[in-house]
């Protein structure tokens, strides 16, 4: 759909995966989870779409309820936002950050004294440090593996679309830009990882949204062909 609305403008937007989530739980979190579900409340933090999808997958063939846990839910983005709210569709949606500082700050304003925190193999340290700097206990429960899986791309293009820091870690690691090459990004903090890779020209989209960031390269590429 994205790629087709970017064709309508004339920009052939090629897609490649440059990492690979593989749920992973294993007994001790299994068993942490359960125990989790019949909880009487719990606080709950999400800041992947992946790691709310693969929660919903493992906990789906328990019973119907299981899906309507006792849950108080912080995430991050407007896509994980409204994934939580589709997979989990009788929890309470208590909160949202645009990026895991502001999720930090809200949890905090809201006197919480422990989270549960659904995350991957590879995940920043931003929100569960600054949580634990100020005194809210943070359960960490990793429940999938992101792996990078690296691709050569072609120099024949105009310019590279990135979705997350995993993703950018592993386009540098066997490519690099040519001279003129532009970069966008979906969010802040997928741009701070570019900009730690390369002196090429940033562009970062106002929402953490996939159409919204096609939408920005089409913008973008609209308003320079009127400018030449």
């Amino acid at each position: 759909m994205l790629v087709q609305e970017a064709a309508s403008e004339n920009i052939d937007v090629r897609v490649q995966e440059f990492i690979a989530v593989q749920p992973n739980i294993g007994e001790e979190n299994s068993t942490l989870i359960h125990s989790l579900l019949q909880a009487d409340e719990a606080i709950v933090v999400f800041t992947s779409k992946h790691a709310v999808n693969i929660l919903a997958d493992f906990i789906a063939p328990q019973k119907e309820s299981s899906l309507s846990p006792k849950w108080k839910i912080y995430c991050i983005s407007e896509v994980t936002l409204q994934t939580a709210k589709k997979r989990f569709p009788n929890a309470l949606i208590e909160g949202k950050g645009a990026y895991a500082a502001d999720l930090a700050d809200l949890i905090q304003q809201k006197n919480i004294k422990e989270v549960w925190f659904f995350c991957g193999n590879i995940r920043r340290d931003v929100l569960p440090d600054r949580l634990r700097n100020n005194g809210i206990r943070v359960n960490e429960i990793t429940i999938y593996e992101t792996k990078l899986t690296a691709h050569h791309v072609p120099e024949n293009y105009d310019g590279i679309v990135f979705f997350s820091p995993s993703g950018v870690d592993s386009f540098f690691s066997v490519n690099r830009l040519v001279e003129g090459m532009v970069c966008f990004a979906i969010g802040r903090t997928t741009a701070s990882a570019i900009k730690n890779r390369t002196d090429s020209q940033v562009i970062i989209s106002e929402k953490q949204d996939a159409q919204v960031m096609i939408q920005t390269v089409i913008n973008y590429y609209k308003q320079k062909q009127l400018s030449t």
